[in-house]
C-alpha cells in the first residue's frame, strides 16, 4: 500500500499468474511466476516460458510473454516482448486507406486487411476477433510466407499464435519491414475487428543511489517508450512507498529515508505500459541508520535491473 496516493497499492513477491489460453500448434500452458505485480487497477507481469522446440531432442526454445488483467475484466496478452504499442484498428467496411490510432495505414477490402510495419521492431502482434468464437484467418507477410490457424506454425521462434475467448492473437517475433496482409480462410465467419500493435524497446532500467544519512539521491537511466510508465518504490519488511517517477531518458531523484526500522531496504522499479504493469525489478537499495544516528553512514549502492 502507498500511502501518499490514497486508495491504491502495489505489491509484488512469489506469485504465480496462470493464463487460460489455448497456444496453438503447442501443447502449452502459460504460467508467469517471476516478477508478477499485483495492484489496485488488476494483476500483470512479464516472463520467460519455454516452448517445445519443433527439432526432435532439441533443448526448449525461451519465449517471453507479458499478462495482465484488470479487475474490470480486461486481458492482454503480449508474446515476444514485455510490452506494446496501443492496438490501431480498422474499419472493416472501409474499402480505401485511413489514418487509425496513432497515424498507421490500414486497409480493408475483398475480405482482407493489411497494415505496414517498419522494419527493426522486436515483435508485432495481430489481435482478430469475432463472435460466437475466435476466427479462422491466414497472416501473410510480405515476403509471400503464411501462416493459418488452420496449419499453425510449429516453430515458436518465429510465429506464435493464441486463443481466448472470441479473440485469436498471432504474435510476430522480429517481423519483415513492409506490407501485412490477414484474410479469412474458407469457411469462417467474417471477421469483426483486426487491428495490430508494435513490440517496443525494452525498458532497461539501471539505476545507482547515493548519499548520507536520511537525505538520498536516485541516479537512473531508461528506454522511454509511449505509453509506459517507470516508477521507483522504496521496499522492505514493513515498508513500500513511492520515491518517484521517471521523466525522460534518464535523471535524478532526491528523496528522504523514512523514520522506519534500520536495515536494507531495495529499490524497486515498477514499469507499467498503458496503465497495466507488467514489470517489478529490484535496480538498487538503500541502508536505513538507526534512529539515534542522525548522520548515518555514506551510502552508494548501484544495480541494472533485468528488465525485459
Amino acid at each position: 500500500m502507498d500511502p501518499a496516493v490514497p486508495g491504491k497499492f502495489s505489491l509484488g513477491g512469489s506469485l504465480s499468474f496462470c493464463l487460460n489460453v489455448s497456444v496453438l500448434g503447442f501443447d502449452l500452458n502459460p504460467c508467469l511466476g517471476n516478477g508478477i505485480v499485483v495492484s489496485s487497477r488488476g494483476i500483470g507481469g512479464c516472463a520467460t516460458v519455454f516452448v517445445p522446440s519443433p527439432v526432435p531432442l532439441a533443448p526448449a526454445v525461451p519465449v517471453t510473454i507479458a499478462a495482465g488483467y484488470t479487475w474490470d475484466g480486461d486481458l492482454k496478452l503480449h508474446v515476444f516482448s514485455c510490452d506494446l504499442s496501443d492496438f490501431t484498428e480498422a474499419n472493416p467496411r472501409g474499402a480505401r486507406d485511413h489514418a487509425a490510432g496513432d497515424g498507421h495505414r490500414v486497409r480493408a477490402a475483398d475480405a482482407a486487411w493489411s497494415f505496414d510495419l517498419s522494419g527493426g521492431l522486436p515483435s508485432a502482434e495481430v489481435r482478430v476477433t469475432g463472435r460466437g468464437g475466435a476466427r479462422d484467418v491466414t497472416l501473410t507477410g510480405p515476403d509471400g510466407r503464411s501462416y493459418s490457424t488452420a496449419n499453425p506454425p510449429t516453430d515458436p521462434r518465429q510465429v506464435i499464435m493464441l486463443r481466448y475467448g472470441n479473440t485469436t492473437l498471432i504474435s510476430i517475433n522480429h517481423p519483415a519491414a513492409g506490407r501485412w496482409s490477414v484474410s479469412e480462410n474458407p469457411g469462417s465467419a467474417p471477421l469483426d475487428t483486426v487491428a495490430y500493435a508494435k513490440g517496443l524497446p525494452p525498458a532497461n532500467v539501471k539505476a545507482r543511489v547515493a548519499g548520507r544519512g536520511r537525505i538520498r539521491t536516485l541516479t537512473y537511466r531508461a528506454v522511454p517508450a509511449r505509453g509506459r510508465t517507470i516508477t521507483f518504490v522504496e521496499r522492505g519488511v514493513r515498508t513500500y512507498r513511492t520515491i518517484g517517477v521517471a521523466r525522460g531518458a534518464h535523471g535524478r531523484i532526491r528523496f528522504r529515508l523514512d523514520d522506519g526500522r534500520a536495515g536494507r531496504r531495495q529499490i524497486v522499479a515498477v514499469i507499467a505500459q498503458d496503465g497495466i504493469q507488467t514489470q517489478s525489478t529490484v535496480v538498487g537499495g538503500t541502508r536505513h541508520p538507526s534512529r539515534n544516528d542522525r548522520r548515518g553512514q555514506p551510502e552508494s549502492a548501484s544495480a541494472t535491473g533485468a528488465t525485459h
